[in-house]
């Protein structure tokens, strides 16, 4: 693990993203099912799916339906965000990846992470309305807002400074990150679109709203076995940024050498 504390480029994290996720497989899939489940039942019961050719007022009611259901979102979002980044915090330090202990220290991270997340959501929103490229700047000075709401005891304005100032001198390299990150997700999501519809013409799914639904279904249940690379990404980012703003990556080789290093300032 040692040669992991150091600066990596945007190809090296997700690549490392890619093999902490690998070597983590259950416990982060099981992660991964218990947030994606859950909104896969309030998907297909409350909010419902939208055809090619749905009308206006069924548009209308969906778009109403996620409306009610969306801060009950933003609610389950943060409570599994606090326990996701606590494990994957766990396992990139080398301790134990241990889900129920990861389950209750993080989640006495809850309500700090809830506001950060609706402070930075309805922040770049409101960037984003006005002119989209503040809103990116925006997007990206708020990277680590959340593992930070989550791994330091700070509280959600904290957190989006705390963020700001590991921010400095990196929103390019977070940018390419997130870039490559946006191109895997869409890989995947190619696939399992592919696979979706090869499944609908096996099954003999005739009209369209069927294999429309099928598709929907198989989509959705593939894109959670790699879902959890996101928070894996967003960790792995949060200590690149403290590695190359704080020099961490000495702190934390003095510790595994016995060593008692030089406390690195907060802020």
């Amino acid at each position: 693990m040692s040669a992991a504390y150091r600066a990596r480029s945007a190809t090296e994290l997700v690549d490392g993203a890619i093999q902490l996720f690998r070597a983590n497989y259950a416990p982060l899939l099981t992660l991964g099912a218990v947030f994606y489940v859950p909104i896969l039942v309030v998907q297909w019961t409350l909010v419902g799916t939208l055809g090619p050719m749905s009308t206006p007022s069924q548009v209308g009611a969906v778009y109403e339906r996620v409306g009610v259901v969306y801060p009950g979102l933003i609610i389950w979002t943060a409570a599994w965000y606090t326990v996701i980044f606590t494990f994957v915090s766990d396992v990139y330090l080398g301790r134990s990846g241990d889900i129920g202990s990861a389950i209750t220290r993080g989640l006495t991270r809850f309500l700090p992470t809830m506001l950060a997340t609706i402070l930075k959501t309805l922040g770049v929103f409101a960037a984003c309305i006005f002119f989209v490229i503040p809103g990116i700047i925006l997007m990206l000075y708020w990277f680590a807002a959340l593992p930070a709401a989550v791994l330091e005891p700070v509280g959600p304005l904290a957190a989006l400074g705390r963020s700001g100032t590991l921010s400095r001198g990196v929103k390019w390299h977070v940018l390419k990150t997130y870039l490559l990150a946006v191109c895997l997700f869409l890989a995947a999501y190619v696939l399992v679109l592919l696979i979706g519809w090869i499944i609908s013409l096996v099954v003999h799914v005739v009209s369209v709203a069927g294999t429309t639904r099928v598709v929907t279904i198989v989509i959705s249940i593939g894109m959670m076995f790699v879902y959890p690379l996101w928070p894996i990404i967003q960790t792995l980012l949060y200590y690149d940024a403290r590695i190359r703003n704080e020099g961490y990556d000495i702190e934390l080789m003095a510790q595994r050498v016995g060593a008692t290093p030089t406390p690195v300032p907060a802020t």
